[in-house]
């Protein structure tokens, strides 16, 4: 993992002085702006306020839809819309497919109802 490092910033200090025209890179800010990155990437889910928002401008209902063959008497669960799109925006759609939750709830007043 370090030889990998160490090879990226090489790579990425050549390309700051020759298209940006910048100084190179210290190892160690180079290495605390990966693992920034990172954290960032699992932090994305809204914070207790942002919850409290969300839930008071949304009408959550349990939807009525039900799966088909085995699971005929199960609710059908999708992902969280909100949730989706915030690791959607920050992550990808990869990790949002892993870590987005799946509820069986929907909103009255949001257009589609998703």
């Amino acid at each position: 993992m370090g030889t990998a490092v160490v090879n990226a910033l090489i790579q990425h200090n050549d390309y700051r002085r020759e298209f940006l025209g910048e100084k190179p890179l210290p190892i160690v800010e180079f290495r605390e702006r990966i693992v920034t990155q990172l954290l960032n990437c699992g932090n994305s889910t809204p914070s207790g306020a942002q919850a409290k928002v969300i839930a008071s401008t949304h009408h959550l209902r349990e939807t009525e839809e039900r799966e088909n063959g085995k699971r005929a008497g199960r609710r059908k669960r999708r992902y969280c819309v909100e949730c989706y799109s915030i690791y959607t925006e920050t992550c990808g759609r990869d990790f949002a497919k892993k870590k987005a939750k799946r509820v069986t709830t929907e909103c009255a007043a949001c257009h589609g109802n998703p």
